[in-house]
């Protein structure tokens, strides 16, 4: 017994290892990683900030202030390492790592099928529609949103008809509302599970319907809606907060169709919006139509096969995807973080289905032997292939990263503005708008007195400019400082 347990035990560290290392060699891609605009919009938010304030907005549930959880990661760096980027990206990188041991974990629980978890996670864990995730530190919320929300999903599923376990998911799911809105799908995801996996109520009915069982499906839903009212409550409260000011990026009145936060909710874009995003994640070029289709025909075979837990993670892709899709102009890839984990159930439970109909039950060495090769070689192929993919990606990357340097290096080296001054810059990096002006003004001086704008060009009663011509800042206007005053970071 201990053998075969030592046995075990060093089968999951070769496939645990292989993981590892195709994270490592993945982010070492991104080791030169700096930061981008967003970053000094959310570093001059919680530079306002005392820990106590962003405490505060955290723990009180009427607080409008733009995602605290999140805010709160920002603080905590900035105040510890300032704009040092290597601890703000190992922070992300790590809980990335975390979560990639928690779909394992979760799957696992899902599927029964600890093979077919360990392939869906080593998919997981490096995709090129994630880029964002690696090397812009923004993107930390969808990280610690999707740690959050799989974390309650794990407890509902193994707790969550105890009180206990009720109690844990309603804070887990506070805190997650508390981090990005793509957590107000959580309760949906709950009531999703139930109603395929945990009580079969979606398929109950099928394919005939005995006198009885109308009664019954009734007597089993009043738990259910016992143990989701608060949470979907909670969703509520949340979006009638929210929505008026779009998360406060912008105010629901002022949302033009050009706008980038625009929402629509017309259902016949939505085919549009779902269509964008397989299409980047499978590297294909369907229409709707054809991604309808293949959506239609896949629910309807699984329903008639009564494919419980494999409806379940199909849902879950869609609900989860809820609070984005009606945001058509503004379509990223990295969007499907959090979706993603119901393609690796479907992955996961397709190997599992595989291997009962090979009818392997009791592996011997030799099947686990074959196994191992087989996921070393999956490993490899994919490292192979998202390298292929990620190389051109990288050269832009590298080259915003290095004009961002340079600009702050640069505007660290010139003398500090006077009081309540206004920064000019005649140039900034690219995707650097008035808001980022203001922000690096601030964050780059560390004072909230300052403001920032940009200009097509200083006038001569300018006090403070600034010229940006990567890689050399050079400070211009009628200042007390010499005029011309140029820098060249190192």
């Amino acid at each position: 017994m201990r053998n075969q347990s030592f046995i075990r035990g060093l089968q999951w560290f070769f496939y645990f290892s292989v993981i590892a290392l195709l994270l490592v060699l993945c982010l070492h891609w991104y080791r030169s990683s700096y930061f981008y605009y967003d970053d000094f919009n959310c570093m001059f938010l919680v530079q306002q900030q005392t820990f106590w304030s962003m405490l505060g907005h955290i723990l009180n549930p009427l607080s409008g202030y733009f995602r605290p959880a999140y805010m709160m990661a920002y603080w905590v760096n900035w105040n510890l390492f300032e704009l040092n980027p290597w601890p703000y990206h190992w922070f992300k990188w790590l809980l990335h790592a975390f979560n990639v041991a928690l779909v394992y974990l979760v799957l696992k629980r899902l599927t029964g099928s600890r093979y077919g978890a360990a392939v869906a996670v080593l998919l997981f864990s490096y995709q090129i529609a994630f880029r964002e995730i690696f090397f812009n530190f923004a993107c930390l919320g969808e990280v610690l949103c999707a740690a959050l929300m799989w974390t309650g999903l794990w407890v509902y599923a193994r707790i969550g008809t105890s009180l206990k376990g009720l109690l844990w998911c309603y804070v887990i799911f506070y805190f997650a509302l508390k981090t990005k809105e793509m957590a107000v799908t959580l309760p949906l995801l709950w009531l999703a599970y139930d109603l395929t996996v945990r009580e079969d109520l979606i398929c109950a009915w099928w394919p005939s319907l005995s006198d009885g069982s109308w009664k019954t499906i009734v007597l089993r839903l009043g738990p259910l809606i016992k143990r989701l009212t608060i949470p979907f409550a909670m969703a509520l409260g949340y979006l009638l907060l929210k929505v008026p000011v779009m998360g406060g990026l912008v105010p629901y009145s002022q949302a033009s169709p050009t706008h980038p936060y625009y929402v629509d909710y017309s259902l016949v874009d939505m085919p549009g919006s779902f269509a964008w995003y397989f299409n980047s994640l499978f590297r294909v070029q369907l229409s709707p139509g054809d991604w309808l289709l293949i959506w239609g025909l896949a629910f309807s075979f699984l329903f008639l096969k009564r494919s419980r837990a494999a409806l379940f993670f199909s849902l879950y892709v869609f609900v989860s995807f809820i609070p984005v899709i009606v945001l058509v102009n503004r379509r990223l890839p990295y969007y499907w973080y959090i979706p993603s984990f119901g393609i690796g159930g479907l992955i996961a439970l397709t190997i599992k289905q595989a291997a009962e109909r090979l009818r392997i039950r009791r592996a011997s060495w030799l099947v686990e032997t074959g196994a191992a090769i087989l996921f070393l070689a999956l490993g490899y192929t994919h490292y192979t292939l998202q390298k292929q993919w990620t190389q051109p990606m990288m050269i832009w990357v590298r080259s915003l990263t290095e004009e961002n340097r340079s600009f702050v290096a640069g505007l660290q080296q010139l003398p500090q503005p006077e009081p309540n001054a206004t920064i000019y810059f005649q140039s900034v990096p690219r995707y650097f708008d008035q808001i980022g002006a203001r922000s690096v003004a601030q964050v780059i001086f560390r004072r909230t007195d300052l403001n920032g704008k940009i200009v097509s060009e200083c006038m001569p009663s300018t006090r403070y400019c600034v010229q940006f011509d990567n890689p050399e800042v050079t400070l211009l206007g009628n200042s007390n400082f010499r005029r011309g005053n140029s820098t060249t970071p190192r």
